[in-house]
């Protein structure tokens, strides 16, 4: 989390957020590398979207939630226009 010293970069936490730009159209996103167009972009969360396996030495972020007990984490999902689904 070394981005939250940059100005503006905030950490938040929630099933569903919107992302604007000042001004609109000024940034443009991209989601696992692929570039998905300029704002707004909407994303929302999957419940156990995606499976995730750590090895023994694995050490959780303390500002992270506990693990649920089947393993899996949140996963997002955004369509080709940054709108979430």
């Amino acid at each position: 989390r070394d981005y939250l010293g940059s100005e503006g970069a905030f950490f938040a936490r929630g099933g569903s957020i919107r992302v604007e730009t000042d001004p609109p159209g000024g940034f443009e996103f991209n989601v696992d590398g692929e570039l998905i167009g300029c704002g707004p972009a909407d994303f929302s969360a999957i419940p156990r979207a995606l499976d995730v396996i750590v090895g023994p030495g694995y050490v959780p972020d303390p500002l992270e939630r506990p693990p649920r007990p089947s393993g899996h984490l949140l996963g997002l999902a955004a369509d080709s226009n940054g709108r979430g689904s």
